[in-house]
């Protein structure tokens, strides 16, 4: 799927669903479905055309029994609300059971994906105006981040720093906010 050609992308995938779509097993279509709804929410910012196919992925996942994948699809329903739709209580539902789900996995990349729902719940606690349980979540993402001897994960918590620093500027504590954003800032550029 690492395609450089945009459309060529669009294209294998759509060549991946027609395939499939009378072979169905635990992964396809359904995987096909949701690079389609990532390919749509990053590259094209189409919204209509992320829900439809992150709804068809759910219906294969569900039929397939393809837990796995429910939960990543969940996940991206979840910053669909949150950042485009402006469902951020419907946003945080999803992004709680997503949270309980891979809590204490370590198979797969639950871990890192564990530590992505923290910090899109502790991003849609900003727009609640919850700023204690952005508080908490950023600091418990920060932790978790911290303690992962994978560089991956502990990169991240630089961003629950950044993250914490629109919090704090949210709460008029701009002191605090430009500390965050000085430790964060330089580390992920």
């Amino acid at each position: 799927y690492n395609v450089v050609n945009t459309e060529s992308k669009l294209e294998y995938t759509d060549s991946v669903i027609y395939i499939t779509k009378n072979i169905q097993n635990k992964d396809f279509p359904a995987r096909a479905y949701f690079r389609k709804a990532h390919f749509f929410l990053f590259e094209k910012r189409n919204i209509e055309k992320t829900l439809s196919n992150l709804n068809h992925a759910l219906v294969l996942a569900k039929k397939n029994n393809n837990t796995k994948l429910l939960y990543r699809i969940e996940y991206y329903f979840g910053i669909v609300r949150s950042e485009h739709l402006g469902e951020r209580e419907k946003a945080r539902r999803i992004f709680k059971k997503c949270e309980e789900f891979y809590q204490d996995k370590e198979e797969y990349n639950y871990p890192i994906r564990y530590l992505y729902t923290l910090h899109a719940l502790a991003d849609t606690y900003i727009g609640l105006k919850k700023y204690d349980s952005t508080s908490y979540y950023n600091s418990l993402g920060y932790r978790r981040a911290s303690q992962s001897s994978d560089l991956t994960q502990s990169q991240l918590k630089m961003y629950f720093t950044l993250c914490e620093g629109v919090n704090q500027f949210e709460q008029k504590n701009y002191t605090a906010t430009i500390d965050s954003i000085n430790r964060a800032l330089p580390k992920i550029l």
